[in-house]
């Protein structure tokens, strides 16, 4: 019961500390949620006035927000669904063409290229005609397979022993694997030490 009598105690009085610091925090979406009920726009826009019930100045604008973000979200998703259906043709197509390039392969073509060879030493060379002989899908390149200079990492020297395993492979239509071993921690195969 609310009484006006000075000597009525407050409810703020009535409070526990906790309540009165959850107030304000509950206040806040009373006041939203009152503010935003249907047919009531805070006494502005009602019939009396003439303006037919509708959201009048910033309520206006703030309906065309709402709206052009809606259709800003739809046409993101459109425009996604589009790209991951356009994905999965390409998908499609990559699976058709290996399909076509497996069917095309030997069992001994087939067994090779499920295989990555390793090396010894900076020369692939010798890796380079295992790849072609055995149909290798390619080679792991290790740490001790990096040419090195004076100053750290040749890398002209890496880059033609790279050049040298993808030529292996120049006679089908997808390039060697060069892979690199990762064991955990930082490794650098391509750096300065």
């Amino acid at each position: 019961m609310i009484s006006s009598s000075p000597d009525a105690p407050r409810v703020a009085d009535r409070m526990t500390p906790a309540l009165r610091r959850l107030a304000p925090l509950l206040m806040v979406p009373a006041l939203l949620l009152s503010s935003c009920a249907p047919g009531d726009d805070g006494g502005a826009g009602d019939e009396a006035d003439g303006t037919g019930g509708e959201a009048t100045g910033d309520g206006q604008n703030q309906d065309q927000q709402e709206q052009d973000e809606q259709e800003r979200l739809a046409e993101e998703r459109r425009e996604a669904f589009a790209a991951r259906e356009a994905a999965c043709r390409a998908d499609d197509q990559h699976r058709e063409a290996a399909a076509a390039a497996v069917a095309e392969l030997s069992t001994d073509q087939q067994a090779g290229q499920v295989l990555v060879g390793e090396y010894g030493g900076t020369d692939a060379s010798g890796m380079a005609g295992l790849i072609e002989e055995l149909h290798l899908a390619g080679a792991i390149v290790m740490g001790d397979n990096v040419p090195r200079g004076d100053d750290g990492v040749d890398l002209d020297a890496l880059a033609g022993e790279l050049g040298t395993l993808h030529q292996a492979a120049a006679s089908r239509d997808w390039p060697a694997v060069v892979a690199v071993d990762q064991e955990g921690g930082l490794v650098t195969r391509v750096g300065t030490r």
